[in-house]
């Protein structure tokens, strides 16, 4: 007997509709090694990038000091920059196209420190490119909809959302 799943992963179609939410766009879902990292350990930060957002370059902004990090195009104007490197480019069939990951390290820092940090993806050749940050597009907001629509019988939302020039501050 098949357990009934409420919500966002109730059938197989609002099941691919997650996996493909999460495989779009800017993602990194707070992917950090060590997930608890101990003072003065560098962490590795982890970010995958869709197919139907193509960067040539990603960067790390962060802040130590209690403030909110800021930077564009790899230019921090707030706190430090670090900028990740292109590791894996992997097909995925649910998702019909390439998801490639991109690594990253925040240097040690002593006990107590507090780091805050935003990741921002931009297309070099492109002068009206802007830079898109992570978490774009929302991906629970994405499955939330969808659910919501599937559940009223209307047709899923063509929307991402959230707005990609905003990104998330992690911590």
């Amino acid at each position: 007997m098949e357990e009934f799943v409420f919500g966002t992963l109730a059938t197989d179609g609002l099941k691919l509709i997650h996996h493909r939410a999460s495989r779009r766009g800017l993602q990194h879902g707070y992917r950090i090694k060590p997930v608890d990292p101990i003072p003065n350990q560098p962490v590795s930060i982890h970010v995958s990038v869709g197919p139907d957002f193509l960067i040539d370059h990603l960067a790390c902004y962060y802040t130590i000091d209690g403030s909110l990090p800021k930077g564009s195009k790899g230019v921090a104007q707030t706190g430090e920059v670090v900028f990740l490197e292109k590791k894996t480019t992997n097909w995925d069939t649910f998702l019909w196209g390439y998801l490639t990951h991109w690594e990253g390290v925040i240097p040690p820092q002593p006990e107590g420190t507090i780091v805050r940090y935003q990741l921002g993806g931009w297309v070099d050749d492109d002068e009206t490119s802007q830079e898109v940050f992570a978490d774009w597009p929302e991906v629970q907001t994405t499955i939330e909809l969808a659910a919501d629509a599937f559940f009223n019988d209307q047709p899923l939302p063509e929307v991402k959302p959230g707005d990609p020039r905003q990104g998330n501050t992690f911590t």
